[in-house]
């Protein structure tokens, strides 16, 4: 009974005492390591720059990376809109542009809820202190249903607004809308002086609505003349369509396909087209990209991990000057596993602040990434360092530290010690 008692007061004693030790011993390695930093400067500044560069890097573009593939793009069931494209092997376009007699002829389709046009356009505004150039589009009327989108004040454009004699309206983007009219709900049905003409202001976009290129200021109806409505031998109509719930991608091509053949049968102009390519909206903004964002991300992980070899070889470098010091505390009573678990409260520290200062280096970094990619990827805009990313990135840098560790300190625990002491004896 007395052997019970005595080992179930050793249990509690090991419970209740160990985790205050084990504590104590961290905190004092963690202030031993950063007293041996300081005494290093030259070595720490250089680590952690090193490791700081290849976090950042990684950090920024692995948060680029994850929001143009997986990141939520900002329309209303957004798996359901889809670019439609022209076959046009006859002028070397697999995915061509359309037209308006076409774009009607679509609308047809039993597999789309609706089908819509744009293009691009130009204006100026006039009426403040300067002439202000603006970049937006053209649409049919349909554009902001079909795109699944509500303006934040206002509403969108009325059916018909797309025809002439119609008053002219426009939509303004939430950027210019702050930039331009500081932020004033009552800009709503205000008269815009725009490149001669009066336009109506009939909304206020919502703040990622940045479609069909990421800078766009205006969105205003298209309307053209009967030629152009007629006119099915141009290619100058972009077209998105949204699928009906339920409508999967290959069944809407199928109809489409169908549809192609039989406009063919009608109209010469269709003769010299391979059908219709549907491309979801996703899909055509990441595409152009996806390759380029495949290889830089392999390009950096090899840049992390070149950092952590030369990290690896200053740690087994430092570790051989400090013979002396390390032979002095084994005779102290520092046994090995006590030596190793200093070195790698070292290293692994120094993982840790390269790894934050890496994420600190990274929310520069994704600015400086997003210079690069195209303006066709309108949810870019708003990317920033993504906080799970640069979760991972720290956790990985602290692992990082730990591998990258053990061996420079194994290697350094099996010391001569009469020889150590023989060289550091002054």
């Amino acid at each position: 009974m007395w052997t019970w008692l005595f080992f179930l007061k050793a249990c509690v004693s090991i419970v209740w005492n160990a985790p205050g030790e084990h504590l104590h011993m961290l905190t004092s390695d963690l202030s031993y390591a950063f007293r041996a930093f300081r005494r290093s400067p030259g070595f720490t500044a250089v680590a952690i720059a090193t490791l700081a560069l290849g976090m950042g890097v990684n950090a920024a573009l692995f948060s680029v990376v994850k929001s143009v593939l997986y990141g939520t793009l900002p329309y209303d069931k957004p798996d359901q809109l889809v670019r439609v494209w022209i076959r046009n092997p006859k002028q070397g376009f697999d995915h061509d542009i359309s037209n308006l007699p076409r774009l009607e002829d679509w609308r047809r389709a039993a597999s789309f809820q609706g089908v819509a046009g744009f293009t691009s356009a130009k204006l100026i505004l006039t009426g403040s202190a300067e002439p202000v150039q603006l970049r937006g589009a053209q649409v049919t009327a349909d554009f902001f249903r079909v795109m699944g989108v509500r303006p934040q004040f206002g509403q969108d454009f009325d059916a018909g607004d797309d025809q002439q004699g119609r008053p002219r309206k426009i939509v303004i983007s939430h950027e210019l809308w702050l930039r331009q009219f500081g932020a004033d709900p009552a800009v709503v049905d205000r008269q815009l002086e725009l490149s001669g003409r009066s336009y109506e202001v009939t909304g206020v976009a919502p703040p990622l609505i940045r479609f069909p290129q990421r800078d766009v200021d205006f969105w205003t109806p298209l309307v053209v003349d009967d030629r152009a409505r007629q006119n099915r031998g141009a290619f100058w109509l972009n077209v998105v369509g949204r699928l009906r719930d339920g409508t999967t991608l290959r069944q809407a091509q199928s109809e489409m396909d169908a549809l192609s053949r039989t406009l063919a049968a009608q109209h010469a102009e269709d003769r010299d087209l391979a059908g219709v390519a549907l491309v979801s909206l996703r899909d055509d903004l990441t595409g152009p990209i996806r390759t380029a964002l495949a290889v830089l991300s392999g390009a950096v992980i090899f840049i992390l991990l070149i950092c952590c070899a030369n990290i690896a070889g200053m740690l087994s470098a430092r570790a051989g000057t400090r013979s002396s010091e390390l032979a002095i505390r084994t005779v102290l009573g520092a046994g090995r596993s006590r030596v190793v678990r200093q070195l790698l409260t070292e290293a692994v520290l120094l993982f840790f602040i390269g790894g934050i200062a890496g994420i600190a280096a990274g929310f520069g970094g994704v600015g400086a990434l997003l210079r690069l990619v195209p303006p066709e990827l309108p949810q870019l805009q708003d990317t920033r360092l993504d906080l799970t990313v640069a979760g991972l990135a720290l956790a990985a840098s602290t692992a990082a530290g730990l591998l990258v560790g053990l061996l420079p300190a194994l290697q350094a625990s099996q010391h001569d010690l009469a020889s150590s002491i023989r060289e550091g004896g002054r």
